[in-house]
């Protein structure tokens, strides 16, 4: 089953190969999209993801973790092409709404997969360590591909995309040649989907550690998002062009491939309430930093934002690993997906709004704003849900 883990991890560099990274919002610019069209296309992304978590969710833990992350691949090599063909508002919404599909069957099924695999070797203490080196190749796979993907966009605006879609294609293939992990002996397979359902979900709300851990996921994908809807022309706006975009956020992915690689480690240095805080506080520094900063120096806290919100999600996915059963736990961390498409649905077309309205560095300053109203109180309170020390 270690096979299976060193597979999954090339796939994910070739999915990660994102050639389109550095350039996307402009590609969709040039198309001729404003910010209030672009809002609609993670709408979309966020309503497709949304109508599918749950089901996708049951399908994996039905029929398997390794066929439903086959599934994802095929449909994210299918949206990339449908972008890079597509010309027009409806045709991205498409593409759009493609993505949202591709991560519903992603979601929940990929960690399960690892954390399945890694069970049987008898090494699912060694999870942290391999969603680290996921990330890290992930990065490495943006590297690889951002600098290349800048590039190519000067030549032709549509390259990149196809250029991405093959190399998902290969990552699929990576896929086939993995075996799937046992099963896990339980009473499930005989109950409903429904049933299996509406137990993960009753068991949610009996787990107060598990109901803190999704509310606080949920909540933290807003930032991440409300970013990536204004990253390239934001540093457009401070003066770089095209093509240094591919350097820059492939130096990102530098870093955050080394904060990856040893997220493990500084989980045991701080303990997982101390990440947590210090990436809260980080969070909001960096969106205040980066709406007074006007030149090239808000790549400091713009490399800093990036490797917060990757030790984040490696931190988060861990904790919610170790405290959800093992045939439950694909659909369990589909129900947080389904609750951070529905925060995605209520706030990106504002966020499009906004932009168009008024500018980006007010936009940064909402999302500072909500950081320290909704993530920091919450995390104020994770004693009264039961997440201690003793827990970590």
């Amino acid at each position: 089953m270690i096979r299976n883990v060193r597979l999954y991890l090339t796939a994910e560099f070739l999915k990660g190969m994102s050639f389109a990274y550095a350039i996307a919002t402009l590609f969709y610019q040039e198309v001729g999209l404003n910010f209030t069209e672009l809002s609609l296309l993670w709408l979309a992304m966020a309503l497709a993801q949304l109508m599918c978590e749950v089901p996708c969710g049951l399908l994996s833990d039905r029929i398997g973790h390794r066929l439903t992350v086959m599934a994802g691949f095929l449909v994210f090599a299918a949206t990339m092409f449908c972008i890079g063909i597509g010309d027009g508002f409806w045709m991205m919404f498409l593409g759009g709404a493609l993505w949202g599909v591709s991560g519903a069957l992603l979601s929940g099924a990929n960690d399960a997969f690892i954390y399945e695999s890694l069970k049987e070797a008898g090494r699912e203490s060694e999870y942290m360590k391999v969603t680290g080196a996921r990330s890290m190749l992930m990065s490495l796979g943006i590297i690889v591909g951002s600098i290349p993907g800048a590039y190519l966009y000067t030549i032709n605006i549509r390259i990149p995309w196809f250029m991405h879609a093959g190399a998902i294609c290969l990552g699929l293939l990576c896929m086939c040649f993995t075996k799937a992990p046992p099963k896990p002996e339980s009473g499930e397979e005989h109950t409903s989907g429904w049933q299996h359902l509406r137990k993960s979900i009753k068991q949610l709300y009996q787990n107060a550690r598990l109901l803190w851990l999704t509310m606080f996921m949920t909540l933290a994908v807003f930032p991440l998002y409300g970013f990536a809807l204004i990253r390239q022309p934001y540093l457009i706006d401070r003066g770089l062009n095209v093509t240094h975009l591919g350097y820059i956020f492939a130096g990102i992915e530098v870093l955050s491939s080394v904060i990856s690689w040893n997220a493990h480690h500084i989980d045991k240095k701080f303990g997982f309430s101390g990440v947590l805080f210090v990436i809260i506080a980080t969070l909001i520094g960096c969106y205040v930093i980066l709406s007074h900063v006007q030149d090239a120096w808000a790549l400091a806290p713009l490399t800093v934002l990036y490797a917060s919100f990757r030790l984040n999600a490696i931190v988060l996915n861990s904790y919610t690993n170790k405290h959800i059963p093992s045939e439950q736990r694909a659909t369990m961390l589909s129900i947080q997906s389904m609750g951070s498409s529905i925060l995605l649905i209520a706030f990106m077309l504002s966020s499009g709004m906004i932009l168009d309205t008024f500018s980006m560095d007010p936009y940064l300053l909402v999302l500072a704003a909500y950081i320290a109203v909704l993530l920091l109180p919450l995390w104020c309170l994770r004693g009264k849900f039961g997440v201690t020390k003793e827990d970590m």
